[in-house]
């Protein structure tokens, strides 16, 4: 009978024992939240130039005309990115998207609004231009376009140097940037200059920041581009180098930590520049203002 109580009165010792933390024992400190990557800051645009065509005449239009271009707007911007260690490697034209094109008169230019196909990239991949399109021309009394949209741009924080020793300038030899696959095609030579192709994927190309090419020597060859082809996902470099090519060490500058997204844009341009970012005026340009007939027919 008096069993019980103490039995009792132990087991609730032990159990509160069991539960208490004692003031020496450590802790596993808890993990910091991973800090969120800071928004992108909007993308900068200045007005590279600006083209407005009016209807031809003769031959449906065709006959006589601007340019010797199609009826339409064209303006041309410069795109910056906005903060150091991003560089551009690629606008993606299909995947861009116009959402608004009109004049200040009231008039919209929708009409086969985009843009254009191959935009261009600077070598140090800090500056893109981006042709803006329209079918459709500014109203009477217009003074200024605004476009807005988004574009579809992969960027990179840097670059980084890949040596391949020993490839052959052959036709149909293979080498490696890194896990893909570059082929070595239509390979010709006279007595002057060897010419050649590298073929590859579109995503390939778009990881290369450029190309140089060493003898056994290490000494570095004349090797120009001479432009490059892309057909759905396949893209072919074309290259001359001195005559007698037939192996070099070659060196891939290569785009690192590639990233995509979707970038909002919206600028108002005139014929004196754009709105939003005026640009100092160059000797021998009309000034802010002044109408630049080399840029413009109405």
């Amino acid at each position: 009978m008096i069993r019980m109580p103490f039995a009792w009165t132990l087991s609730i010792v032990l159990l509160a024992g069991a539960g208490a933390t004692p003031a020496t024992a450590q802790r596993t400190p808890a993990r910091p939240a991973a800090r969120a990557e800071a928004p992108a800051p909007p993308l900068q645009m200045t007005m590279a130039g600006i083209r407005v065509v009016r209807e031809g005449v003769g031959d449906g239009g065709s006959e006589l005309r601007a340019f010797n271009w199609s009826s339409g707007t064209d303006l041309e911007v410069f795109v910056r990115l906005g903060r150091a260690n991003e560089f551009f490697v690629e606008v993606d034209d299909d995947e861009s998207i116009v959402e608004n094109y009109s004049d200040d008169a009231g008039g919209g230019l929708a009409q086969g609004a985009e843009v254009d196909s191959f935009p261009k990239v600077s070598a140090d991949g800090t500056v893109a231009l981006v042709t803006l399109s329209s079918d459709a021309v500014p109203g009477a009394g217009a003074t200024s376009v605004t476009v807005s949209g988004q574009l579809a741009i992969t960027t990179s924080s840097g670059s980084k140097v890949q040596k391949v020793a020993n490839v052959k300038i052959e036709s149909a030899k293979t080498f490696k940037l890194g896990t893909a696959t570059v082929t070595v095609e239509e390979v010709s030579s006279d007595s002057e200059r060897t010419t050649f192709g590298l073929a590859m994927t579109r995503a390939t190309r778009n990881l290369i920041k450029g190309i140089t090419f060493k003898n056994a020597k290490g000494e570095v060859l004349d090797v120009s581009q001479n432009g490059y082809s892309i057909m759905n996902d396949a893209a072919v470099l074309n290259y001359s180098g001195p005559a007698g090519m037939s192996s070099v060490t070659l060196e891939a500058d290569l785009w690192q930590n590639l990233k995509s997204r979707k970038a909002p844009f919206k600028i108002t341009a005139t014929l004196g520049g754009d709105k939003s970012s005026p640009r100092p005026r160059r000797a021998g340009y009309p000034h802010q203002g002044q109408q630049d007939r080399r840029l413009i027919a109405c």
